[in-house]
């Protein structure tokens, strides 16, 4: 037999798991084709970015409202 040691050890710590955080729910912005102008791709609601916040969604509704191939929505 071998004379090495090891300086684990010899208990098992017990480990604890991840702290649960509470997880903010992103705000989505979705657009379309507005005015009958829908075609095989923008005839349905696409998903166009994904926002921390209400107001920074709101912001790129406001960028996005002068847009006259799209329309543009905010969803929770």
């Amino acid at each position: 037999m071998s004379n090495q040691q090891s300086m684990m050890p010899d208990d098992e710590r017990v480990r604890v798991g991840k702290k649960k955080r509470k997880v903010t729910k992103l705000v989505e912005v979705w657009y379309r084709a507005s005015n009958g102008r829908g075609s095989l791709f923008f005839r349905d609601w696409v998903r166009f970015g994904r926002y921390k916040n209400e107001a920074v969604a709101q912001e790129v509704l406001r960028q996005k409202s002068g847009d006259r191939w799209f329309e543009y929505e905010v969803r929770t």
